[in-house]
C-alpha cells in the first residue's frame, strides 16, 4: 500500500490496518516521537494527545495508542490516570538510578569483552565509532550511535542476562545519553571520548577499561545530575569544556 493511500484510508470511518501493518506503523511513530523527545521539538511533561497525534501523521489512532504504549514501557512516557500520556521529565534519582545500572552492567559486560571479543568484532566496534563520527551535526542520530556504541561494547562480553536488562530500558538511557550531549560545546568531542575505551579493548587491558567505564558511566552521571538540577533552579549549565 503506497503512503499515499495509506493517508487517505487512514481517515476514513471504520479503516483498520492488517497486524502487521499497524505494528510496522506504531514502530514508525515511535520513533518519530522518539526522536522529536531527544532533539527537544517535544519537551519535558508535554501532553501527547491521540487524536493530535494521528491527524498530524496522516494515520488512524490505533497505531499512535500502540506506539504510545511503547513509549511508555521505554520510559520515555508515562500515563497519568483521566489525563493521559506525557512526556517523562528526569528527576535527579531517576538520573542517579540509571548511571549507577549503567556502571554496574556495562562495567562488567565491557570487562567481559576484554576476554571475549574477536578482533573481527572489535574492527566491527571501531567502524561504529567512525560512523559516529559523521552524525555529529545530527543530534537525534548522534544520540543513538552513542548508544549503539554501548550496546555493541556490552554485546561483545556475550552475556544475555546483562543485554536483556539493557534492551528493557533503552529508551530511559538514550534520553540520559541525550542529556549528557547537552553539556558539550563541541559535539565532536563526544565521539573522541570513546576512543580511549576502543583503545583498551584492542589492548585487551582489563584494568583500563574497568576505570573508563567507571568515569564514563558514574562521574559522568553525577555531572548529568548537577547538570539538570542547575537547570531547574535558573541557573546556567556548565558544558563539559567549562563554558556555559
Amino acid at each position: 500500500m503506497r503512503q499515499t493511500e495509506l493517508r487517505k484510508n487512514a481517515s476514513e470511518p471504520g479503516f483498520q490496518l492488517p497486524v502487521a501493518h499497524a505494528r510496522l506503523l506504531s514502530e514508525t511513530i515511535v520513533e518519530t516521537i522518539r526522536q522529536g523527545i531527544l532533539d527537544g521539538t517535544i519537551k519535558p511533561n508535554e501532553h501527547l494527545v491521540e487524536a493530535h497525534i494521528a491527524a498530524q501523521m496522516g494515520v488512524s489512532k490505533s497505531p499512535v495508542r500502540e506506539a504510545l504504549r511503547m513509549l511508555v514501557n521505554e520510559g520515555l512516557c508515562e500515563l497519568r490516570p483521566r489525563r493521559g500520556t506525557f512526556v517523562v521529565e528526569f528527576t535527579e534519582d531517576d538520573i542517579q538510578e540509571i548511571r549507577t545500572l549503567r556502571a554496574a552492567l556495562e562495567g562488567l559486560a565491557a570487562e567481559l569483552a576484554i576476554e571475549k571479543a574477536t578482533d573481527e568484532e572489535i574492527l566491527q566496534l571501531e567502524g561504529l565509532l567512525e560512523e559516529a563520527s559523521h552524525a555529529i551535526r545530527d543530534p537525534a542520530m548522534l544520540a543513538r550511535m552513542h548508544l549503539e556504541f554501548h550496546f555493541a561494547l556490552s554485546r561483545l562480553g556475550q552475556h544475555g542476562r546483562i543485554m536483556n536488562i539493557l534492551a528493557q530500558y533503552e529508551g530511559q538511557i538514550l534520553s540520559f545519553i541525550s542529556l549528557t550531549h547537552l553539556m558539550y560545546s563541541d559535539p565532536g568531542q563526544i565521539v573522541r571520548d570513546h576512543q580511549p575505551m576502543l583503545d583498551a579493548l584492542k589492548s585487551r587491558s582489563k584494568e583500563r577499561m574497568r576505570e573508563l567505564m567507571r568515569t564514563h558511566t558514574e562521574v559522568k552521571g553525577e555531572e548529568v545530575t548537577k547538570f539538570v538540577a542547575r537547570g531547574r533552579r535558573g541557573e546556567g549549565r556548565p558544558r563539559a569544556d567549562g563554558t556555559s
